[in-house]
């Protein structure tokens, strides 16, 4: 018996580090994953390695040797429709309810604010932030449909609390995601869903 038995997750970054240590933990305690990762470069700007198919094959692979059911699948934050679609597929599949939302796909890049590229802030904010709202208007009705209550988990930062010199777009993102996060925690209190 796992403290999520039965329970349904979505997963944004599920590849490798944080997105796939929480997907073998809810694995572990019960819980069907769906999740997603580019498996690619998001963005010119970003300096160090991607995640891989091969990162993406392995977490599934965890993930069943958990025991878990997973539906893991290549795509981008920034893709509203192919997030509906998936998550509506995992929701199906699964048996028509998502309890917990994990907002984790990010990027980070360096430069002063005066000599960054207008793409590299445009790249960051656009993953970091608007994916996250994204994944949010893909799962939400979800969650209300199912009438379970749940939790929403956005990833943000002590960048998102303090801001940091040659992060510019990242620090910025991540104050967004506080943000975003405090709007959502009121709106969806009422339904029993936490933020």
């Amino acid at each position: 018996m796992g403290d999520f038995d039965g329970k349904v997750v979505y997963i944004t970054g599920i590849a490798r580090g944080q997105g796939r240590k929480h997907a073998i933990r809810f694995a572990r305690e019960g819980a069907s994953v769906i999740g997603l990762d580019l498996c690619a470069s998001p963005s010119e700007h970003v300096g160090y390695k991607s995640a891989t198919e091969d990162d993406l094959a392995q977490t599934v692979e965890k993930v069943r040797a958990e025991g878990g059911e997973i539906l893991a699948e290549i795509g981008d934050v920034r893709d509203l429709a192919f997030q509906q679609d998936l998550v509506a597929r995992g929701v199906e599949q699964f048996g028509g309810r998502l309890d917990v939302v994990i907002a984790n796909a990010g990027i980070c890049n360096w430069g002063k604010v005066w000599e960054i590229d207008e793409q590299q802030w445009q790249d960051t904010i656009d993953i970091n932030l608007t994916g996250y709202w994204k994944t949010l208007k893909a799962t939400i009705p979800h969650m209300l449909a199912a009438d379970n209550g749940g939790s929403i988990v956005l990833v943000s930062s002590v960048a998102g609390l303090k801001a940091m010199p040659v992060q510019s777009p990242y620090s910025a993102s991540k104050y967004g995601v506080v943000g975003l996060a405090q709007t959502a925690a009121k709106e969806l209190g009422e339904h029993r869903i936490r933020v």
